[in-house]
Formats: C-alpha cells, structure tokens, sequence
C-alpha cells in the first residue's frame, strides 16, 4: 500500500485542480447571464468572479479615509488611474457621465488616482477636464497598489453588491455608452 501512495497522492492532486477549474468555470458562467453582449473595447473585459479585499483604505478631497466596503450594497465600478496616463485622461470624462448617468442607481463610480499626485492637482486635472460628478479620491498611502493586484492604467474593476468581484478590464473604455450602461445594469 506505501508504495503506491505517490500515485493516489498525485490522482489526489489532479481531481483537486480539476473541481477546481469546474467550480470557478461555473462561477463565470453564473456571472456572464448578464445578457448582454460585448463588442468593443468592452469585449476585452475579463471576468474573474472572486472575493475582492474590502480592507483597503483611500481618501476623499478633504483627507477622510473611506473603505471599498463602506460602498457593499452597490454595484460598484472601481476605476484606477493617474494624471499622467493618457488612455486615463481619454476615459475619464466617460466616467464623469456614467456617474451622471447612475445617478438615482445603487451604482457607485469610484475613481481613485494611483499616481503620485497630490489632491491639488488632482483638483487642476477635473477642473480642466470638466470633471464634475465624479468625486476625487486618490491612495496617498498606496494600500490599492499593494492590495489589488492589477496591470497597469486604467484598471476598472466591477464588483457585486456582496463585494465579489465580477470581473476587470485593463485599458480604457467608454462606460457611458449604451452597451456599458447595460452591462453595468445587467448586474443590479
């Protein structure tokens, strides 16, 4: 019997993994019925239906630390991004009308500057860019960066009322579109 437990330990090891990949390939599945197709640069959203870390801090405008989970209850659009990313400047006025357009919904678009920049001159980028319904946020402490693992600017990450995340895209995207709007719907 000693001699063939290696090979029980690695068929062991095997089922695991693949209870595994099914049990995350329903997750996914469960979180795709969202019936919406999609195209564009909202196609190469990647859906990761997980647990996302509610401990992490940043701060609004006025220095006030908030917690992603002081937001559970809503549908959540967690955008990273920086001042001197230029696909975030792209979308980030795409942001400001989802905000507008999300306004009477339990969803929260949250911006939070990553980058080194101070509120002052994340005050001079939304003035500039006629940014007015987003609020400013920004991870002076840098506890997004070390808690979330994501590649490079602009990040969106779209979390669950239970604060699950549903899935991220890298790069921008223009989320007040229709396809965007019903996306985002689709999961309230």
């Amino acid at each position: 019997m000693i001699k063939y437990f290696p090979y029980i330990a690695v068929i062991f090891v095997i089922a695991s993994i693949i209870l595994i990949i099914i049990s995350n390939t329903s997750i996914n599945e469960k979180q795709l019925t969202s019936n919406v197709e999609l195209t564009a640069e909202l196609k190469a959203f990647e859906f990761e239906a997980k647990p996302i870390s509610n401990d992490f801090t940043f701060y609004n405008k006025d220095g006030k630390e908030l917690r992603l989970s002081d937001y559970k209850g809503n549908v959540i659009l967690l955008n990273l991004w920086a001042t001197w990313c230029a696909p975030c400047v792209a979308e980030m006025p795409s942001l400001d009308k989802l905000k507008e357009l999300m306004a009477n919904e339990k969803v929260q678009v949250i911006a939070v500057s990553v980058g080194k920049d101070n509120v002052d001159k994340i005050k001079l980028f939304y003035k500039k860019h006629e940014i007015t319904n987003l609020e400013i946020f920004h991870d002076k402490d840098k506890t997004i960066y070390n808690t979330i693992r994501f590649h490079g600017l602009p990040t969106s990450i779209l979390i669950d009322k239970e604060g699950n995340e549903i899935g991220r895209l890298n790069g921008d995207a223009n989320w007040s579109s229709d396809e965007a709007v019903s996306f985002i719907n689709s999961y309230l």
